[in-house]
């Protein structure tokens, strides 16, 4: 009975959080943050990986040439097309995937 009053004097001192809470969906955390996390940033070994699982699906010859860049940049090619691939250890911004993703000619939701 006391958690009932205890709630009850909740409802009288915060109504519009009550309220807030009460008509949200329910949402699965973990399938918003995965979410969240492929369409914004993405470390470069991470894109690495995805765009060598794209190539052997799509059948077409991908490379990456560490030795093709300065510092910790690199080379990747993609069939016929490439681009420079930024640090293998740091985050990419979502518009730094998109133009990489338009260099390669494929969409970055393929990722």
């Amino acid at each position: 009975m006391r958690q009932l009053a205890v709630q009850d004097e909740l409802d009288v001192v915060f109504p519009a959080m009550l309220l807030s809470t009460r008509t949200r969906a329910p949402r699965d955390r973990l399938t918003l943050r995965t979410k969240v996390y492929d369409t914004a940033r993405v470390k470069g070994s991470e894109f690495l990986r995805k765009l060598h699982r794209l190539a052997r699906d799509k059948g077409v010859a991908m490379e990456f040439a560490p030795a093709h860049g300065k510092g910790s940049h690199g080379r990747v090619y993609f069939g016929p097309a490439r681009t420079a691939l930024k640090d293998l250890k740091k985050e990419m911004g979502p518009g730094l995937l998109r133009k990489m993703c338009r260099d390669l000619g494929i969409d970055p939701k393929d990722l």
